[in-house]
């Protein structure tokens, strides 16, 4: 491409700045791939896998799903399975096509960006939902038992399912001594409820305090009666003595986010699949 009208220095700096212009484009193109971002903010070491200062114990879990959407749909499954390794499963609904597909992923070619037949095939490999707020002011036992048997009563015609229930719980301390609130103390009953199901429970203040803890609540699924007893600790002590912070902590699950200013009412999400 000739400038017209340019001297020829004026024309050698203009091709020397779009070359320039163009060097750092493709360099910026190089540094910003999923690949290059996965390597910067994700790590995986035994059974550890850390994306930025989050940490999540993989192994602790039975079973670890993958949903990877969107353009980089592919990119980003591919490089999770890099990361992780054989084993590595789950969903990826894309627009482009792929020559090769991650082993253990199954592809939809979804639309971008109104979404098509396949995002919708995609979509139904997820979860059904269902809402159920009527337990707010609820006693907390009261509030897990109702819940757990809507889930179960529902997983009959929904293999996969998500229940989502807004609202607070109520819990009456009798003990003085312990740490936590009235979401980790619902979460610490219901993993005592699930223990060997494949259901999984999150229980979450919004503003990121729950009762006299640092956290804003917990996730809990069918294993953390096992993992206790690996650390050496009781849920049902725990519970009775409304100490249920230090043994999500210890386990690695709590829910911390730090104060957010919100103030709305608690959510619980419930999964059964």
């Amino acid at each position: 491409m000739r400038f017209m009208s340019l001297q020829p220095e004026s024309e050698a700096r203009f091709r020397e700045m779009r070359e320039t212009a163009e060097r750092l484009f493709r360099t910026a193109l190089g540094d910003s791939t999923i690949a290059e971002a996965f390597d910067r903010h994700l790590d995986f070491s035994r059974g550890v896998l850390r994306i930025s200062q989050d940490l999540y114990q993989l192994d602790s879990y039975r079973r670890v799903l993958v949903v990877s959407m969107g353009k980089g749909a592919h990119a980003m499954a591919h490089a999770l399975a890099h990361k992780l390794g054989a084993g590595a499963q789950g969903i990826v609904a894309g627009s482009t096509e792929q020559a090769a597909q991650v082993p253990g992923f199954r592809y939809f070619a979804g639309g971008h960006p109104v979404p098509n037949a396949e995002s919708l095939r995609a979509a139904e490999c997820g979860f059904a939902v269902d809402i159920d707020n009527s337990c707010d002011d609820w006693d907390y036992a009261r509030a897990a038992d109702h819940l757990l048997e809507r889930l179960r009563d529902r997983r009959r015609t929904e293999p996969r399912l998500c229940l989502i229930s807004g609202g607070e719980v109520t819990v009456e301390v009798k003990e003085q001594d312990g740490t936590g609130g009235r979401n980790q103390h619902f979460a610490l009953y219901c993993a005592q409820k699930i223990a060997g199901e494949n259901i999984t429970v999150l229980s979450a203040g919004p503003d990121g305090i729950d009762g006299n803890s640092i956290a804003a609540g917990a996730v809990v699924d069918g294993s953390p009666r096992e993992r206790a007893r690996v650390h050496g600790l009781d849920p049902a002590r725990a519970l009775a003595r409304f100490d249920s912070h230090p043994f999500f902590r210890a386990l690695g699950d709590a829910l911390v986010t730090g104060p957010t200013g919100n103030n709305l009412r608690d959510l619980r999400i419930l999964l059964a699949w």
